[in-house]
């Protein structure tokens, strides 16, 4: 046992063998075990970060087994590797936990000769299984054989119990198993254009049943328009999509990001998705933004259910335009639309035609939007509006955010936003009258127990954006 000032922490380990007698009583409790984690907890050792058994331990427990299993009634078995150490244990060691019980499985296996033998095993050991996890190693942690990559995905997509997948640089062939697979939720693929493949569009409808998420990492501006299109030939009910894209400064990302966005929705059944999600990421300094029709935006409408969008673009819009989705997401949680940019590389953009009048439509039609950053509106004419009654208790909390807003009056700013939203945000972050990050702030009293802070413009900068 090794003791430190904060924690302590409790190494199981055998020393000698395991007498019948002792082996009984191993077995009394381990017949109660029905989850269970196995975790690096430093070195080879199996845990969290403060009970571990040594390797060798629960090798030799294994071999005390025998054919059967160490925890007959197991049910849920997660076998990857842990944040200590997000290499993966070699699955040697796996037979030893797989019960007929078994219901549940994570594994995050490396690709070898070995696992290739092992994993087609699996379905026949566990014939109750009906929920199955598995991950690719960490692609900065083990380089993996190209030549077992298809021999592997081959194996797994024969899992018909498979629930979530994630696979590093997927074959082609794969995506189209696994567009068949009845129970498959979730999905995560990555593409890093390591293996070149060729993804042509789907000639059969995919993912029939529908999936609760899927995640793209995609290492080039053209990817998520093949790798869509290959999934399924019609609308696929997806509830959460991420889209996560490195461009490259050599590729037209403008252009490209207007196809993807036009293709995402053009694949997704109109009634399934809630949460949007599409970043964008550049090594070097991003171009300049060039802004997108206002219609490429405006036809996520048609997703009713909306919860959160979150888009690194830019769109030419007006207020009707924004009007139209806070019209159609009314459960809308969280709304971001904004080029994304790390501090050091903000730049002002020209104003969009929206106004605060945009604020207005999302405030009245949006009751549960507690999110809100958006690009280029133009505050520097505030709307008649009704101040809020006296005394009306704070409700929900709103968080603002927004770039490229020239502001004259801040104070009737900000009274015009405590109105908007009938008096019950408290704003929270600050509504940038630029996109510069510099002092002063200036905190405007909007009501009693609601101020908002602006950021006040640098010197000599014009009040205009534009």
């Amino acid at each position: 046992m090794h003791r430190h000032t904060w924690q302590r922490e409790f190494r199981l380990e055998i020393e000698g063998s395991i007498t019948d007698e002792d082996w009984d009583r191993v077995q009394t409790y381990a017949r109660r075990v029905k989850s269970l984690r196995l975790s690096f907890s430093g070195n080879s050792d199996y845990g969290n970060w403060r009970y571990f058994v040594a390797e060798e331990t629960v090798d030799y427990l294994g071999l005390c087994a025998g054919e059967a299993p160490i925890f007959p009634n197991l049910q849920e078995l997660d076998f990857r590797g842990g944040d200590d150490d997000p290499s993966t244990r070699d699955l040697a060691l796996l037979p030893a936990f797989l019960s007929p019980t078994l219901r549940s499985l994570i594994i995050c296996p490396r690709i070898s000769t070995q696992t290739l033998k092992l994993l087609p095993t699996i379905p026949s050991t566990c014939p109750d299984l009906h929920e199955i996890r598995i991950e690719d190693p960490p692609r900065r942690q083990y380089a993996k054989p190209r030549k077992m990559r298809l021999p592997y995905e081959k194996t797994i997509v024969g899992w018909r119990a498979l629930t979530w997948v994630a696979i590093d640089d997927a074959h082609p062939d794969t995506l189209r198993h696994l567009s068949q697979l009845p129970d498959l939720k979730i999905m995560d693929l990555t593409i890093t254009g390591e293996y070149e493949y060729e993804w042509t569009p789907a000639t059969t409808p995919g993912f029939v049943n529908g999936l609760k998420r899927l995640s793209l990492w995609l290492s080039a501006s053209w990817h998520p328009i093949f790798l869509i299109r290959a999934m399924s030939s019609t609308p696929i009910a997806v509830e959460r999509v991420n889209v996560n894209v490195a461009e490259n400064p050599s590729e037209d990302g403008d252009r490209a990001r207007l196809h993807n966005l036009n293709t995402i929705a053009q694949m997704i059944a109109p009634d399934s998705l809630t949460h949007f999600r599409y970043n964008h990421t550049h090594e070097k300094e991003p171009p300049a933004q060039k802004a997108l029709p206002a219609e490429t935006l405006v036809q996520f409408a048609k997703f009713t259910r909306m919860k959160e969008f979150h888009v690194d673009a830019r769109f030419d819009v007006q207020d009707t335009h924004y009007a139209t989705l806070a019209a159609a997401w009314p459960d809308l949680e969280c709304l971001y639309i904004h080029p994304q940019q790390p501090f050091e590389w903000k730049r002002i953009y020209p104003l969009t035609g929206a106004t605060l009048a945009s604020v207005a439509s999302f405030g009245q039609s949006c009751p549960f939007l507690h999110e809100f950053k958006v690009d280029g509106l133009d505050a520097r004419v505030v709307p008649p509006f009704e101040p809020a009654p006296p005394g009306h208790a704070p409700g929900r909390v709103v968080k603002f955010e927004h770039y490229n807003c020239p502001i004259k009056d801040s104070a009737a700013v900000a009274g015009f936003l405590h109105a908007a939203f009938r008096g019950n945000p408290r704003i929270s972050l600050p509504f940038y009258i630029t996109e510069q990050y510099t002092n002063p702030y200036e905190m405007v009293q909007a009501s009693p127990g609601s101020s908002i802070w602006f950021l006040k413009k640098k010197k000599g900068m014009e009040d205009s954006a534009e």
